[in-house]
């Protein structure tokens, strides 16, 4: 099972809270269950929270999670913005395949 939790440090920031969600998680869905810390922040929150400023805090939310007795807590810095540039990317390809099928070579 994966648990994901959405985080960071002007959008949520309550330690207990966070500290009796992963106690709860630990007993009553197991010590083995997933735990994915993810900071979605828009463009105007990053510009407000560096990166490793959101790095630093997962790590201390991933440390609690650990304490609390969940063995496999990871995190997840900009996930919407790298599966925009993946989506562009294989986006691109596909056209670029499409004219080369049709016999147009394009500069990209």
């Amino acid at each position: 099972m994966i648990v994901t939790n959405l985080t960071g440090p002007k959008l949520w920031d309550d330690r207990e809270a966070f500290e009796t969600l992963t106690e709860w998680i630990a007993r009553n869905l197991g010590s083995e269950t997933r735990l994915v810390l993810s900071s979605l922040e828009t463009e105007e929150r990053l510009q407000v929270t560096p990166r490793d400023q959101r790095e630093a805090h997962l790590e201390q939310y991933r440390k609690l999670a650990m304490d609390a007795g969940l063995r496999q807590v990871f995190f997840q810095i900009d996930a919407r913005k790298e599966a925009e540039e993946r989506r562009q990317h294989l986006e691109k390809i596909g056209m670029f395949r499409a004219l080369e099928r049709l016999g147009i070579r394009q500069q990209w």
